[in-house]
């Protein structure tokens, strides 16, 4: 991926979350730009080692110094959840969309949903990390994530609209099928972790 292709799909993201109808046009919408896409989930590195400290703080771990990343069971769960989150919508629409007309849209759809989940992460990890540096309290910190959590899943409904061709229902039932698998993904952690 090269600095271009990083600004140019940020770019679009950020239209996708302003809703404009031209953001698809800063995507590169080929085989090329569909793989390239996949690596959006590097960039959520940061909010990932967030996660990780959010999940020892819920177990009761120490979260101190540099152990953050000492218990390889929870740094390896954590990344797998968060790697699943990344990866279950387009899995899942692969298989909804799959014979049907919606099918040869799937490339733009999945493009525009990785750089989305990309933004998602990193937005839904700021009161995470200023909860866990304890500069915001709790009831804070999640009246935070559930406000970025609004903006990232109307985002999914307004890239579903432009790359399918869906109506708003339609497109709020694959926002929220996102918002289902990502909730999955999270009480699965919580399982495996807690």
């Amino acid at each position: 991926m090269t600095v271009d292709d990083l600004g140019r799909s940020l770019k679009g993201t950020a239209a996708l979350v302003n809703r404009r109808p031209d953001a698809l046009a800063a995507f590169d919408v080929s085989g090329a730009g569909f793989r390239r896409s996949f690596l959006a989930v590097l960039l959520t590195v940061p909010a990932m080692v967030v996660s990780v400290g959010l999940v020892r703080t819920g177990a009761g771990l120490d979260v101190e110094g540099w152990a953050l990343l000492d218990d390889h069971a929870v740094v390896a769960a954590t990344a797998l959840a968060h790697l699943g989150s990344f990866l279950a919508l387009p899995a899942a629409m692969a298989f909804v969309l799959r014979g049907t007309a919606y099918g040869e849209r799937f490339v733009p759809f999945v493009i525009a949903t990785n750089w989305i989940s990309a933004y998602g992460a990193l937005a839904l990890s700021v009161p995470g990390a200023l909860f866990l540096m304890r500069i915001e309290t709790a009831p804070l910190s999640v009246l935070f994530t559930c406000a970025f959590a609004v903006i990232a899943i109307q985002a999914q409904w307004w890239a579903a609209r432009l790359t399918l061709g869906l109506d708003g229902r339609q497109a709020a039932a694959v926002a929220a099928l996102g918002l289902l698998l990502d909730l999955s993904a999270s009480g699965a952690l919580s399982g495996v972790v807690g």
